[in-house]
């Protein structure tokens, strides 16, 4: 395996933690920013997935075209 062909299968996995765990997501990055919210907006969400549909095409290209 080429580095090209790593880094696409790790931007794969990243994206695929994106579309399916946002809320953890959130928590990681986000919830110590703000003492009173409990909980990402269906907004942050919708982003987060949006984000991560678009990597995991592009982690597709590089490891595939690479």
């Amino acid at each position: 395996m080429t580095q090209e062909h790593i880094a696409g299968f790790l931007l794969m996995l990243i994206s695929i933690l994106l579309i399916l765990f946002p809320n953890q997501i959130w928590k990681v990055t986000e919830a110590w920013k703000s003492s009173t919210t409990t909980a990402p907006s269906k907004g942050y969400i919708i982003v987060l997935r949006c984000v991560g549909t678009f990597l995991i095409i592009v982690g597709f290209i590089v490891f595939v075209f690479e």
